[in-house]
């Protein structure tokens, strides 16, 4: 029936999903409008409230741009110059899958371990689990993950460590002296440091492995793949715009009165 023929189309799926987002900015932009001008500025709540949509609607209308632009590539498949590149990219998204899974089977154990070992200490970039997950997928291109930071901020906590142990000793010595000596005296006297102290070759070895498994092998693995995708569909480039072209067509006739 009609639904089969709407939904069985990744493109009409897509095209509504863009209808939807689009639908949805212009109710935003409409309520927006209406409530600007009855907005009380002077209660917090309801400032805050109408911000919040706001930057709901601009995020929404934002990417239906991006989409509304991506659309243009479904009417570019019938040229016999670009058909075969826009069937390549619709076909990378089943690798991007395919290759996303293995991704996920690895970078949720090390985001774990990385928020573990140097989360709430301070160290930019990985303070909280946004941070680390972010940082942890920079790894994969390579960016700044702060590495300096990863070793700065273990040696200023090894350093706190020794300095309250210092501490913690001249105090046990104090009270020894005295004659008053408990062991509770001293476990009071020394402080414990708030995170977990990480050996240097411990953050090495995290950040190398990561790196190795990550930029090195996955990435060459995703890259081959689209290479493999590329070849397969460029070899047939010629019957590939043709049948894209005769699709279009068909499309476009089914849509005509009769």
């Amino acid at each position: 029936g009609i639904y089969r023929q709407s939904t069985g189309d990744l493109w009409n799926i897509f095209d509504w999903t863009v209808y939807g987002l689009q639908f949805i900015g212009i109710i935003t932009y409409l309520y927006c409008e209406i409530v600007s001008d009855r907005l009380d500025v002077t209660n917090e709540e309801t400032r805050d409230s109408y911000l919040g949509i706001f930057r709901i609607r601009s995020q929404l209308m934002a990417i239906a741009i991006l989409l509304s632009w991506f659309k243009i590539f479904k009417y570019l498949r019938v040229f016999k110059s670009m058909g075969p590149f826009v069937v390549i990219i619709t076909h990378s998204f089943g690798d991007i899958g395919k290759i996303s899974i293995v991704y996920l089977l690895l970078y949720i154990p090390i985001v774990c371990i990385f928020y573990q070992f140097y989360g709430h200490r301070g160290i930019d970039g990985y303070d909280t689990v946004t941070d680390v997950l972010f940082t942890v997928f920079r790894m994969i291109v390579v960016d700044d993950y702060s590495y300096t930071a990863l070793i700065r901020g273990n040696m200023e906590l090894r350093k706190e460590e020794a300095r309250g142990l210092e501490e913690g000793h001249e105090g046990h010595t104090r009270v020894k002296r005295k004659g008053n000596y408990s062991p509770d005296d001293s476990a009071d006297s020394t402080d414990e440091g708030d995170g977990i102290i990480v050996d240097l070759w411990w953050t090495r070895f995290l950040v190398a492995y990561w790196i190795l498994v990550s930029s090195v092998i996955l990435l060459n693995l995703f890259i081959a793949l689209m290479s493999d995708t590329f070849q397969r569909v460029y070899d047939n480039a010629v019957g590939v715009a043709a049948l894209e072209k005769a699709e279009i067509i068909s499309e476009l006739e089914a849509k005509l009165t009769k």
